[in-house]
């Protein structure tokens, strides 16, 4: 039996009688040293090889339009990608999950989780040839801080911002937020960006080109976090177009085949339920019942898109009728009024399996189901934002491992869809918060997770994820175990071995 090793795709080893020299001996079917042995010694007859060759250009398909290369507004796949290059962060969350220094060399926690402190590494530079210093990092925080910006982060606000030289940069929050950390993924844009008429970056790529169908994005020449990138350009194609045989093609999917590499992300498709809208809670805990039966495994949420948690949900027939609710000609009713459950979800083709595969199970149980889709920015502005709405289908981006689900679920948040009102969960938030403990604030938010779906809430269906199909000459993909978006799928792309080429050469 054949076994495939699938990296590395490379290792250097000793041939014997090669006089200690080392060489590139590729794990690749079809390229293989030939090595005969015989008595009088070991007779190297050839050895085809390939030798990764810097330079050469990768396209990424990622079927999705182009709004903003602002690093500030950037929300598609392709603005993500392109300004992530182009525009580091002071962390990156690294291809395990976890966050690594990018343009800072590391950050310290101090004051109980109310200071955090980040030293930025020498020798940064803009892509204009300024120095890249902590008055930019300043500019930027206060940019996403301020109440008129239309990407604001509320998280942000009252916290100070120190900058006590050149490369050091501190920040002060009003109370302990030991999540603070995944707020620095952010890019770091120079001071006076926002006149700025064209996007310039510190990153180790810069924009080269933009047309109505492509981003071209150029090496600069400078080290980024990883080092000197192989890549001399990366191309982004705009929309959803064909992405050819060389290109590296990326989708977003809730379901993948077994034959497509799929990339985790932070980013969960759920299912909300409007507490004030649907008043009963027998009703609600009844839908999430049903689904969880028939859509199962399910995340409760917002615990990580990979965590399972044991939450019994119980039949909905036995829920229903133990709060006296009767099934009439095939219809749950109770004080002779059956309810229609209004499911809102957007047009995106991305949620089509799963709005119906929603509504089929509800109907099958006995519920009417009004079901109504709209464009995304339709449908938070005309039936999320007023809670228009009984039942919604949405996705919740994390973002990393630091998330705070206070943001997304407490009274005073604008994303609150659900129009919660629980000081229990609003202690919680600030527990997550106050927890010094990296352990400890996971199991806080299992516990958040867990009481919203008891609330009849919230419930997890599917992790969303990337499924992407490898070009030929791309050697050396290292699949991420975790990505936040599509700034993870490229940011590695300057180290993968690309535009190599096959020679023969004898060793001795």
């Amino acid at each position: 039996m054949t076994r495939v090793i699938p990296w590395p795709l490379h290792r250097t080893v000793t041939l014997p009688g090669a006089t200690g020299r080392s060489w590139t001996r590729p794990l690749l079917t079809g390229l293989a040293v030939l090595v005969v042995a015989s008595a009088s010694g070991v007779i190297a007859r050839a050895a085809v090889h390939t030798v990764p060759a810097a330079g050469g250009r990768l396209t990424i398909h990622l079927a999705a339009p182009s709004r903003f290369l602002n690093p500030l507004l950037a929300s598609t796949d392709v603005d993500v990608a392109a300004t992530s290059l182009a525009f580091p962060g002071l962390t990156r969350l690294g291809p395990t999950g976890s966050y690594q220094p990018s343009l800072s060399s590391g950050w310290s926690v101090s004051n109980h989780g109310r200071t955090f402190t980040f030293s930025l590494r020498s020798g940064l530079r803009w892509q204009d040839g300024r120095s890249v210093t902590s008055s930019d990092v300043a500019y930027t925080y206060r940019i996403l801080a301020s109440p008129g910006f239309p990407n604001q982060r509320p998280e942000l606000v009252g916290m100070r911002i120190h900058t006590p030289n050149a490369r050091t940069v501190v920040f002060t929050l009003p109370r302990p937020d030991y999540t603070f950390v995944q707020n620095s993924t952010v890019g770091i844009v120079p001071s006076g960006f926002a006149h700025s008429m064209w996007p310039i970056g510190s990153g180790a790529f810069r924009v080269h080109a933009v047309t109505p169908g492509t981003i071209t994005l150029a090496a600069t020449g400078q080290s980024g976090s990883a080092g000197q990138p192989r890549l001399s350009q990366v191309v982004l194609p705009v929309g959803p177009g064909t992405a050819g045989s060389s290109a590296l093609a990326c989708a977003s999917s809730f379901f993948s085949p077994a034959s497509a590499v799929v990339v985790p992300t932070t980013r969960l498709a759920g299912l909300i339920l409007n507490v004030r809208g649907m008043r009963y809670a027998a009703m609600r805990m009844a839908l999430i019942a049903t689904v969880a039966r028939f859509l199962g495994p399910v995340t409760p949420t917002p615990t990580w898109p990979s965590t399972r948690l044991n939450v019994h949900f119980g039949r909905p027939a036995d829920i229903l009728r133990r709060a006296g609710w009767h099934r009439i000609h095939g219809y749950w009713t109770r004080r002779h009024h059956s309810p229609t459950v209004t499911l809102a979800a957007s047009t995106n083709p991305l949620f089509n399996r799963l709005v119906h595969a929603v509504v089929a199970a509800w109907r099958r149980t006995g519920f009417h189901v009004k079901l109504i889709r709209r464009p995304f920015p339709t449908l938070v502005r005309s039936i999320l934002y007023p809670g228009a709405f009984g039942a919604a289908i949405v996705d919740w981006d994390f973002g990393g491992p630091e998330y705070d689900p206070g943001r997304i679920w407490s009274r005073s948040s604008a994303l609150n869809f659900a129009r919660l009102d629980d000081p229990r969960l609003n202690r919680l938030s600030r527990a997550i918060q106050s927890n010094p403990s990296p352990r400890g604030r996971n199991r806080l938010r299992a516990q958040y997770g867990v009481d919203l779906v008891r609330d009849g809430a919230a419930l997890g269906l599917r992790p969303e994820q990337y499924r992407c199909s490898l070009p030929p000459m791309l050697h050396g993909f290292r699949r991420p175990s975790l990505v936040a978006d599509a700034a993870g799928l490229v940011q590695g792309a300057p180290d993968w071995y690309v535009n190599t080429r096959l020679s023969l050469r004898n060793p001795f």
